[in-house]
């Protein structure tokens, strides 16, 4: 009897382990199919590495001592990020932006990035500091999301896939009318590294993966089970009225039973449990093919989509400026008509100015001035010769007269030259007072003649 009630005891004993062990097991399924759930939402998490890098900046005319201040919260871009102040930045032309770089490494889904770069454009603040006080004169912002349709690139050494993308971000002045709003344009540069899966994910979900089992294959797995525990119940309860003799032989052919059964319960719970693994394992293999093909085709139509909203604003842009360049056409067009305009006027009124009798009278005189001038000269010439006349005759006289009536033939001849030469000369100099009387008269009318073609 104490032999029969060792065995009943162990008997229960085992059972009760059994009973623990399934509801451990049921428990224990149960928490992995939550934690399998959240794996199966994490499944397609990737690591990036986004860079944004603002290169250079051109502005249509000359501004000093700006900077940039750029800012993209959705990455973890809270605070401000300022580039180095540029002292001049000239008209038209390309300057290169220093600390304009900044690198962000994320973890998430493809999708949620997207979702990301479509609703939060990246926002570029341009400010100036005048003495020592700083005001915002722009902003410009870009949308990422076109990162996404860009050419992959795969690094050989790192298996990375990388995608660039390059673009001209306009910049709109702040407090200025529609008409003239822009202002320049930054140059932006947006790389996104793809390093694939995250491997922490990938490690959580393989152990998620070889704990999972069915809950209800379990169940069935153990009331299978149940009916040998009833079995072995019911031989205790009639082995009671037996000899002492049989209850033994009945007690060890029921622990020998129970063992086999034990062996064989275990064996195919392991077995059941290898092939719950293998059927979740493919299963969530299918519906990772699912969820790629899905977002593939997701993907595809969000491609589309940017490609006509980039198209839209391709078009509106060269409409706006097919729309400003007619403008400037007929402006010009304008512009050079009133030029004409005002080229004949002042043509036609010299030519009656030319022709008005203020101006012919002032040729006449002219002209009149001229010939008197031309006199004088003549007068002037004449005189010359007489001159050199009257000397040739005073070095010309007589040497046959005697001394003293060649001497007083010689005074009266010298005085009589003196006197003419006094006359002649007093005549030279009133010629030459008139002359210059004549040409400062010459030249007033000259000058009055030039100030009023100046004028003109």
């Amino acid at each position: 009897m104490r032999e029969n009630s060792d065995d009943n005891s162990v008997t229960e004993t085992s059972f009760d382990v059994m009973e623990r062990a399934k509801s451990f097991l049921i428990e224990n399924v149960q928490e992995n199919g939550h934690q399998q759930q959240q794996i199966r939402e994490q499944i397609s998490e990737h690591k990036y590495r986004v860079l944004i890098d603002l290169e250079s900046i051109q502005l249509k005319k000359n501004i000093k001592n700006i900077y940039v201040r750029y800012s993209y919260p959705a990455l973890g871009i809270t605070h401000n990020k300022s580039t180095q102040v540029l002292s001049n930045v000239e008209e038209c032309k390309d300057i290169l932006l220093v600390n304009g770089t900044n690198t962000i490494d994320v973890i998430m889904t493809p999708q949620r990035l997207n979702r990301y770069f479509e609703a939060v454009p990246l926002l570029m603040e341009i400010w100036q500091t005048i003495d020592q006080k700083q005001s915002q004169i722009g902003v410009a912002t870009l949308r990422l999301e076109e990162i996404f349709l860009s050419q992959p690139v795969i690094d050989d050494e790192t298996n990375t896939e990388i995608k660039t993308f390059t673009t001209l971000a306009p910049i709109k002045a702040i407090g200025v009318s529609t008409n003239s709003r822009e202002m320049g344009h930054i140059n932006v540069l947006i790389r996104l590294d793809d390093y694939g899966e995250n491997n922490s994910i990938q490690v959580q979900q393989q152990r998620g993966l070889t704990k999972s089992q069915s809950v209800t294959e379990l169940s069935e797995l153990f009331k299978e089970r149940q009916p040998i525990k009833d079995e072995i119940e019911k031989e205790n309860d009639d082995g009671t009225a037996k000899s002492p003799i049989e209850e033994n032989e009945n007690g060890n052919s029921t622990v020998n039973n129970y063992d086999e059964h034990i062996s064989t319960f275990r064996s195919d719970l392991f077995k059941k449990a290898a092939e719950n693994m293998k059927f979740t394992q493919e299963t969530l293999a299918v519906k990772k093919k699912n969820v790629t093909r899905q977002s593939f085709g997701k993907f595809k139509v969000q491609q589309l989509k940017s490609i006509d909203r980039q198209l839209q604003q391709y078009i509106l842009y060269f409409k706006t400026r097919d729309e400003s360049l007619l403008r400037a056409e007929k402006d010009f067009e304008r512009h050079w008509l009133e030029l004409d305009r005002q080229f004949d006027q002042k043509s036609k009124e010299l030519e009656n100015r030319n022709s008005s009798p203020l101006v012919k009278d002032l040729h006449e005189e002219i002209n009149s001035l001229k010939i008197q001038l031309n006199t004088t000269k003549r007068e002037k010439d004449h005189y010359r010769s007489q001159w050199l006349r009257s000397l040739q005759v005073l070095a010309g006289m007589h040497e046959s007269e005697s001394e003293e009536t060649l001497f007083w033939k010689g005074f009266r001849e010298m005085d009589k030259c003196w006197w003419q030469v006094k006359r002649m000369a007093e005549e030279e100099m009133e010629l030459i007072d008139y002359e210059k009387f004549t040409l400062d008269i010459l030249k007033g009318e000259i000058e009055r003649l030039r100030s009023l073609s100046q004028s003109c």
